[in-house]
């Protein structure tokens, strides 16, 4: 099935490229795929070029980088994202011991599954989100991860049965949103969903946010649901710190106290304000761990 979105992406890799992956990582150290990236992301640069004109367009225009800085730190972006996708590789060939991860306000969680209470979990495609699921230990609750319905079933495969293992199962997202049903359904339940905030489908509600120094959509449905639930939501970012080294940062995400919100939609767009506020203040933290390939902000046609 087809689905219409303002973004266009799919993991690619069928079985016949996964397993040799999966015998690399079990036999060679991590660090014999970062050296191989180095000859690899140029070739994938030249040939993903929209992946790149996005990237190299948000170092010159959102971060205001001259051309030749903005290519270096495109490189770079590039080379850390084939780096955050080895680890993932790494950690199904189950090299979990290499990492080491260093949790902030770890508290919030703690104290959620002590009162048995679920909640919403929201991310963005910054840092290594998924490894989040390999890492971070949710003890006896659980978390439900909402994943795109386009995406390689073998990787599905690898990922669900992996993460099986630590208590984490996956969402598909379906053309008739049957998927909203089972969200509303596991966190009736006090367990956890996990979903990622920045990226809209055609059809489903946004609301415009100042980020980065210009206005772009946001959706706005998740807030919605924590409104309707009554549940928290909470951000996370997993963020590559170093070589075999992530850092983990959670916020409880509630409106603004000093404002007055006269109706639910108002304290709606209030979550979904704080969350852009987030996002933005991780990726000024990280700027070269962006990764949304594509045209986010709608005016790279503008500025050509």
């Amino acid at each position: 099935m087809n689905y219409n979105r303002d973004w266009q992406g799919k993991t690619q890799g069928g079985k016949f490229g996964l397993k040799p992956l999966l015998l690399f990582f079990r036999i060679f150290p991590l660090s014999v795929g970062y050296f191989i990236l180095w000859f690899i992301i140029p070739f994938y640069i030249l040939f993903a070029r929209k992946g790149y004109k996005s990237i190299y367009h948000y170092f010159r225009e959102r971060r205001g980088l001259g051309p030749f800085k903005s290519f270096v730190n495109t490189f770079k972006n590039h080379y850390i994202f084939g780096q955050i996708l080895l680890d993932r590789f790494a950690l199904f060939a189950g090299k979990k011991n290499v990492f080491s991860v260093n949790v902030e306000r770890n508290d919030i969680i703690i104290d959620l599954i002590a009162k048995k209470r679920g909640g919403i979990i929201i991310s963005s495609h910054v840092g290594n989100f998924e490894i989040a699921g390999y890492l971070f230990n949710l003890g006896d609750s659980k978390m439900h991860g909402l994943i795109f319905g386009e995406e390689n079933p073998t990787l599905l495969q690898f990922r669900d049965e992996i993460l099986s293992k630590n208590n984490i199962s996956l969402i598909p997202v379906s053309p008739d949103l049957s998927h909203m049903f089972t969200i509303m359904n596991v966190i009736k339940k006090g367990e956890f969903v996990a979903v990622p905030g920045d990226r809209s489908f055609h059809g489903t509600r946004v609301h415009s946010c100042e980020f980065l120094g210009k206005k772009t959509n946001f959706p706005t449905g998740v807030f919605s649901m924590a409104e309707k639930l009554n549940v928290p939501i909470i951000s996370l970012f997993v963020m590559k710190s170093g070589s075999k080294a992530y850092n983990i940062y959670l916020k409880k995400i509630e409106p603004d106290t000093e404002k007055k919100y006269n109706t639910k939609q108002e304290k709606i767009v209030g979550h979904l304000e704080v969350f852009v506020k987030e996002v933005e203040n991780i990726v000024n933290k990280y700027p070269e761990q962006w990764f949304n390939f594509y045209d986010f902000w709608g005016d790279m046609k503008k500025s050509t």
